[in-house]
């Protein structure tokens, strides 16, 4: 079959007097709309707002956490978000298969600004330990590191915490936490000194224990402890 060509004629206008012009969209200028030209820093506080929106996590009926889908409104602007590390560095909830498939994503993206972790995993799932491993490489940056195990045994922070916080020294913000059992309030002993953690100046601990002989206490500005199994003797602090 021979091909064929359709030339589209320039579309004619009528003006209110009567006369005629032709227009060729072909030819005509072409000017930016304003979010085309709206500055990256601008786009990427946009993308920030819809994170705090939206949340950072994927739920099980997403394959994709809802801000980054804002992104793929255009290529400049998954440009901008591929571009800005900011973006990257909060990351919430990674225990859910879905955030598990995106941890080494954030974690590439982030290209080593500081990070801001805060994730509830089970103690005794497969994601937890997978969790945990991918984001060892990446600990010297986090900034701020809350985690929170489901039903710990009694040494699961030590055996699966304390390698990850071992080259946490630029952590400034600290929260270990444990869901229990009823009645149960140990979820075991880490031992931590002011050496490892030289930046740290908040600490809330909930289940697992930091001996109070520990130089980890001080500089502290900030200390919470709920439900622990080892009340300190006055005269550690009198």
């Amino acid at each position: 079959m021979a091909a064929t060509s359709r030339h589209v004629s320039p579309m004619r206008l009528g003006t209110p007097e009567g006369h005629d012009f032709s227009f060729d969209s072909d030819n005509a200028p072409h000017t930016p709309s304003i979010v085309d030209r709206m500055p990256p820093e601008i786009l990427v506080y946009i993308f920030q707002l819809v994170q705090w929106a939206t949340g950072w996590q994927s739920y099980p009926s997403h394959t994709t956490p809802a801000w980054i889908s804002f992104t793929w409104v255009c290529r400049r602007w998954r440009a901008v978000a591929l571009s800005a590390p900011v973006l990257w560095t909060s990351i919430r909830n990674a225990g859910h298969w879905n955030n598990l498939r995106w941890l080494p994503v954030f974690l590439e993206r982030a290209a080593g600004a500081p990070l801001d972790v805060d994730i509830t995993l089970r103690a005794n799932d497969r994601a937890c330990a997978e969790t945990l491993r991918t984001i060892q490489p990446y600990s010297f940056t986090i900034r701020c590191f809350r985690l929170c195990l489901d039903n710990p045994e009694e040494d699961a922070y030590r055996q699966l915490v304390t390698p990850l916080t071992e080259e946490m020294r630029n952590v400034e913000e600290l929260t270990l936490l444990a869901f229990l059992p009823f009645g149960q309030i140990d979820a075991g002993t880490i031992n931590a000194s002011r050496d490892q953690f030289p930046r740290l100046t908040s600490l809330r601990l909930i289940g697992p224990h930091i001996p109070w002989s520990s130089s980890v206490y001080t500089g502290l500005r900030s200390l919470k402890i709920n439900s622990t199994a080892h009340p300190p003797s006055p005269l550690e602090f009198f």
